[in-house]
């Protein structure tokens, strides 16, 4: 369908920043606005799970390391 169409340069480029304007807008709902379960965290384990996986993020550049951190320290911070 592409070879069909017609696009500037111009329009790739702002077509191209989309990705990066969705990831933010699905994560935060689900990061923010959630009522969460555990106390100690004041009902706010995903947001401190979130932290901690940018900073695993940043230091590692594994983009795999991260999630799975991510998801085993958002899985302990909601039993606590």
């Amino acid at each position: 369908m592409s070879s069909r169409l017609n696009i500037s340069k111009r329009m790739r480029e702002v077509l191209s920043f989309i990705p990066c304007a969705i990831f933010p807008a699905l994560i935060t709902p689900m990061v923010f606005f959630h009522q969460g379960q555990s106390h100690f965290f004041l009902q706010k384990e995903r947001l401190f799970a979130l932290f901690v996986a940018s900073f695993i993020s940043y230091k590692t550049k594994n983009i795999l390391i991260t999630i799975v951190c991510g998801l085993l320290l958002l899985f302990v911070f909601s039993i606590l």
